[in-house]
């Protein structure tokens, strides 16, 4: 039953409109063809898990599923910290530029209008 189950699995997935496949999906592009490993993977750990031919937690179970979204979320935290330092390297040098203009303005001011002997 089990290997069935597989075997007709196989046929709609990748049989694409042709006499020895069913051709139920046809996956040409986008964000379901880069989704259809992980629900493959899913589908498979879930049925290993309920015949009993692993003995894994739930949570390894569903592993295809929370692992890419740690990725992602690891990813966008990622670019905001980078963004946030750079945001902060950038108003440093704006202060720094700032201070560097009244210090030339004084040190002008000094030299020009300063007291003779």
């Amino acid at each position: 039953m089990f290997q069935d189950a597989i075997s007709t699995l196989g046929k709609v997935v990748w049989g694409k409109n042709t006499e020895r496949g069913l051709g139920v999906i046809k996956v040409e592009g986008g964000l379901m063809s880069k989704l259809l490993p992980v629900y493959l993977l899913l589908f498979g750990f879930i049925m290993l898990k309920l015949a009993g031919f692993i003995t894994w937690s739930w949570w390894w179970v569903f592993s295809p599923v929370w692992i890419p979204v740690c990725v992602v979320c690891c990813g966008v935290l990622g670019f905001i910290l980078k963004t946030i330092y750079q945001s902060c390297l950038e108003q440093k040098r704006i202060k720094r530029m700032q201070i560097e203009r009244i210090q030339t303005a004084s040190n002008y001011f000094w030299y020009q209008y300063r007291p003779t002997k």
